[in-house]
């Protein structure tokens, strides 16, 4: 099962402070240089750090760093937030998905090139068969979403969108990871296609609401169930 990026950075820095090769008072190093020495995204430091954070674990300075706790909760007691705030985590991008997307595919739909809609097309038929053939098929809806960005033009928009880009990716990997949400992804894509290539901007805008709304409860029912593996919330400290 693929790590997510920003799970990488917590697990890396749960380990120095369980190590001791972070202690209570040390300063972290800054996002960029993190980012460099782990080579992951720095959204994926930043939303580490929020959740490290939230956590206990460290202070957040602003104009003059990151800084180890000078002391730290409990272990018991960090097991508890850890779980609880990687939970809300992704969920929370995805009803921030479920706001901004469907107004997006609405003016991809109004605004959109002839080229802008048969690369849509395209990425969602891409989508579908690397999904069919099982291949890896999130490079193609990585794509799909950044030419609805780009078709959109709003150059804000897609700039929000290129800021949490990091997290995006995690939201997918974690969906891939069960057959039949791939597959409604895979039903969504292609029907929010059709609508920006007929100049619909009303059914895409409903369509990809559909689509947000089945990828939140998605998520809900996932964590519910305890679908997050039980070591990316302990630490040993």
């Amino acid at each position: 099962m693929a790590i997510l990026a920003y799970e990488a950075v917590l697990a890396e820095m749960k380990r120095r402070v369980a190590e001791g090769e972070l202690r209570p008072g040390n300063r972290l190093p800054s996002v960029r240089e993190l980012s460099r020495e782990l080579k992951v995204g720095t959204s994926s430091v930043r939303e580490a750090l929020r959740v490290l954070a939230a956590t206990g674990v460290v202070r957040i300075e602003h104009g003059n760093g990151i800084f180890i706790q000078a002391q730290l909760p409990p272990a018991a007691e960090l097991h508890a937030r850890f779980t609880r705030t990687e939970v809300s985590s992704l969920l929370h991008l995805m009803e921030a998905r479920r706001i901004i997307e469907p107004e997006l595919a609405a003016l991809a739909a109004e605004r959109r090139t002839p080229e802008q809609a048969a690369r849509i097309q395209e990425l969602a038929r891409r989508m579908e068969r690397n999904f069919r053939s099982g291949r890896d098929w999130m490079d193609a809806d990585l794509g799909f979403h950044r030419a609805l960005a780009d078709a959109a033009g709003n150059p804000v928009i897609g700039g929000m969108l290129r800021g949490v880009e990091d997290l995006l990716l995690d939201s997918r990997r974690e969906t891939m990871r069960d057959r039949a949400v791939s597959e409604r992804a895979c039903y969504f894509h292609t029907l929010i296609a059709s609508a920006v290539a007929d100049t619909r901007p009303l059914l895409a805008r409903a369509t990809m609401t559909e689509h947000m709304n089945d990828a939140v409860l998605v998520f809900e029912r996932l964590y519910a169930a305890g679908a997050l593996p039980v070591e990316r919330a302990a630490v040993d400290a």
